[in-house]
């Protein structure tokens, strides 16, 4: 019996392999890719040599595959579809990498940074500067001399394609007035305000700040000057006439209407710590002269001041089925549209790519002289993905740009504080973009979101944007839908949702060339309830029937609807609730549409009071409150929506994830009132978390950080340095619904104090999504 056994299993083993080796045949033969040896090759920056194999933690290189500095094997080696290079987490990689082969669709090469320890890695395109010493005079170092230190950086830098940090940090160039946050250094709120005819596109006349007798003290100093069409400019001072109180530049765009400038990058305007000043003007060997009033004496000779000398973090050129996951990127910059991106096709940009993926990145900290393409920059891309980074604090440049994409999914990113516009689509095609939040922009011409140039079939829904100068944009495409989403200018600009027309000095075409459908958004924070400003489709200047219809709103609520009888065939409105009216939301042009919810106080419309429909306002909670009249007085959309579109999306789930209808009718606004009581925590990220800035802040030697959760939950509350590493775990636990404050009190895990810095907290629930915030220790 046993024979037999062993018989029938030997049998069975090798009939179980001709099969193995028939199907593996049948898959090749078909054209299916079956990876048989998927290599995974090891970096560590520190510890490395180029000389290992890189098979190992043990035997791994210094440098990468794609890194020019790489040399011996890392050089030589071409990956194989599948393949991963995984970086040592916590260890600053310094260079730029660009991608040399490409993987299949189901084979990625994949580069990983949060694969080996419990950081992430750190690509770094900054080095240490060194050579400072005191400054000796005010003629070496400005009226600021006796706090500041000078060095000399070689040729071929310049003040403005490169940036300086201190431990890590922005210093920022010198600036007369001084920002309130400097990180906005174009913010023309702040900026110097002069009679128009004192300036014109070569000169400026201002005697309360140009009244010096030495005609050479303006020397090397620049300005930042507002222009038309509503940009600043950089002109360096040519030539000061005291006599007239006059500097003049090179031409600059038309300022009429503008008339606003600030003095920058001036040994004159050093007056607190963390600036500097970068002459252009070449020393006798070539060499420029960088004077820095540090934030602490003692990072001058510790390696912790470091110049920008690298243009991109990772160039992934005209490669397919590439994937960039887990890196920390930061300090790139430059002044080409393509320099400072952390990770895009730095080259080959109009090169098709496919299968591109771009997740769970920290990209902060990199700078543009001018504006640039963008944290994360995708352009001809087909099936690609760009999910869950966090891309926060760069400077002057783009969040997320992608023009000419098919088929791209952007979700779940957490874009803040960017010096340009935060999430941009130019000529998308079946795009989705969901699950975003997205806040703080104050520069020049920063907005939110923005789809422009023939996107069609664009689906956007779920997101949170606040507190930008217009948090979404629209022109010259079609067919984009609007869904759940919450727009909110917290107050600090009139138009929070545009759609440009074709009007002069724009010329920016016909406007729109097809549909654009807003279905239960919350559209609120208009400072003077302007909160939608949509221009009229320029070609259709009258009526010629139908086809003419551009923008349709359902169930929505608004802070204001910039639309009157004019053009008002082309708007569709049905069930919205206005919180706010516009000049213009009056009789005899203007009257709510079926379903639309106004008061009336027999000779005029009103607003309805936005504490009557949200549970918490002033604390940006915009769920419904029970009696709310949002609640049961929408309209079922489904007519508007092409479901056939967007397979798969439910428009029956509201922006948390509840069934609409709730009750017999739907509700308006981004959130269903599903009968729930004690919900007093808005939903700021998609894992409805509420996270506070920390107070005080700066701080010694105690903070509180406030947070709020919708649902008992498991909750983690860790800090962490800038370089990504685990100072304290403050929070461990599951913890009730409502607000929590937690304490820190600057120590470490082992009881022992941290040195001054910033360090970012973090909150994170048990499904792993998480905010996070920055603060500032100063011992």
């Amino acid at each position: 019996m046993k024979i037999c056994k062993v018989s029938i299993i030997k049998k069975g083993r090798s009939r179980m392999k001709q099969f193995s080796a028939i199907l593996l045949i049948a898959l090749l033969a078909t054209g299916f890719y079956v990876p048989l040896s998927a290599q995974t090759y090891y970096v560590d920056y520190e510890a490395g040599s180029d000389s290992s194999d890189g098979l190992s933690a043990n035997t791994a290189w210094k440098h990468c595959p794609g890194d020019e500095n790489a040399v011996s094997t890392p050089s030589a080696v071409q990956l194989e579809p599948g393949a991963t290079v995984l970086f040592k987490g916590g260890v600053i990689y310094r260079g730029s990498i660009t991608m040399k082969c490409s993987g299949d669709s189901l084979a990625p090469i994949i580069y990983k940074g949060d694969g080996w320890g419990d950081e992430k890695a750190i690509l770094d395109g900054s080095e240490p500067m060194t050579g400072w010493r005191p400054c000796a005079s005010e003629a070496e170092g400005g009226e600021n001399w006796q706090n500041c230190y000078i060095t000399f950086v070689p040729s071929g830098l310049s003040a403005f394609t490169t940036r300086l940090a201190e431990n890590g940090e922005f210093l920022w160039m010198s600036q007369e007035p001084d920002q309130p946050d400097p990180f906005f250094f174009d913010a023309t709120a702040y900026f110097i305000s002069v009679p128009q005819e004192q300036q014109t596109t070569t000169s400026l006349i201002d005697s309360n700040r140009f009244n010096q007798t030495d005609p050479a003290y303006w020397d090397g100093s620049h300005l930042l000057l507002w222009v038309l069409p509503n940009i600043t400019e950089m002109r360096a001072i040519i030539d000061y006439i005291p006599d007239e109180y006059k500097v003049t530049f090179d031409t600059t765009n038309d300022p009429t209407g503008y008339n606003k400038y600030s003095i920058y990058n001036s040994i004159h305007a050093i007056d607190q710590p963390g600036e500097y000043f970068f002459d252009e003007r070449p020393e006798p060997d070539e060499t420029h002269k960088i004077v820095l009033y540090p934030r602490n004496s003692s990072n001058i000779t510790n390696d912790k001041i470091t110049c920008y000398s690298k243009n991109y973090g990772i160039n992934i050129s005209d490669k397919y089925f590439i994937t960039i996951e887990g890196f920390l990127i930061r300090h790139y910059a430059g002044s080409g549209l393509r320099d400072a991106i952390g990770i895009g096709s730095y080259t080959a940009a109009h090169l098709t790519k496919t299968g591109i993926t771009v997740r769970n990145n920290i990209i902060t900290h990199n700078a543009h002289a001018t504006g640039g393409y963008g944290g994360v920059y995708l352009s001809y891309c087909n099936n690609s993905k760009i999910e869950n980074n966090q891309i926060i604090e760069n400077m002057k440049m783009d969040g997320i740009f992608c023009p000419n994409n098919n088929n791209l999914i952007i979700s779940g990113n957490t874009l803040r504080k960017i010096g340009g516009t935060c999430l941009c689509l130019f000529g998308g095609k079946d795009c989705r973009v969901f699950n975003n939040t997205i806040s703080e922009g104050h520069g020049t011409h920063d907005n939110g979101m923005t789809f422009y140039l023939g996107c069609e079939r664009v689906l956007v829904y779920n997101n949170r944007v606040t507190d930008y100068n217009i948090t979404l944009t629209f022109n010259e495409s079609k067919d984009l839908f609007f869904v759940n989403n919450i727009f909110d200018g917290s107050n600090n600009t009139s138009k929070v949702i545009a759609a440009w027309g074709g009007s002069a000095p724009y010329d920016q075409s016909t406007g729109m060339i097809g549909q654009a459908t807003f279905i239960n958004n919350t559209i609120i924070g208009s400072d003077n309830h302007y909160s939608v400003s949509l221009s009229p489709n320029n070609r259709y200047s009258v009526d010629p029937g139908g086809d003419s219809l551009t923008y349709r709103m359902i169930n929505n609520i608004f802070d204001g609807g910039g639309w009157s009888s004019v053009n008002s065939y082309q708007f569709h409105r049905s069930h919205n609730l206005y919180v706010g009216l516009g000049w213009n939301q009056q009789p005899p042009d203007w009257s709510p549409a079926e379903g639309e919810i106004v008061d009336w106080t027999g000779s005029d419309y009103e607003a309805v009071p936005i504490e009557d429909v949200f549970v918490n306002p002033a604390e940006e909670n915009y769920y419904l409150k029970s009696d709310s009249r949002a609640v049961n007085n929408g309209v079922d959309p489904s007519a508007y929506f092409p479901s056939e579109m967007f397979p798969g999306f439910n428009l029956n789930l509201d922006r948390r994830g509840a069934i609409r209808p709730y009750d017999s009718e739907w509700d308006i606004g981004a959130y269903e009132y599903d009968g729930s009581t004690g919900i007093t925590t808005e939903k700021l990220i998609p894992d409805q978390f509420s996270l506070s800035q920390n107070f005080p802040n700066p701080f010694n030697p105690i903070t509180n950080i406030e947070f709020q959760i919708s649902n008992t939950k498991f909750v983690t509350l860790k800090i962490f340095d800038l370089l990504g590493r685990e100072v304290v775990t403050l929070v461990k636990k599951t913890m009730p619904a409502g607000k929590h404050t937690a304490q820190w009190n600057g120590k470490n895990l082992k009881g022992i104090r941290v040195p001054s810095g910033t360090y970012f907290y973090q909150i994170q629930s048990g499904d792993g999504k998480a905010n996070s915030k920055k603060m500032i220790l100063v011992r």
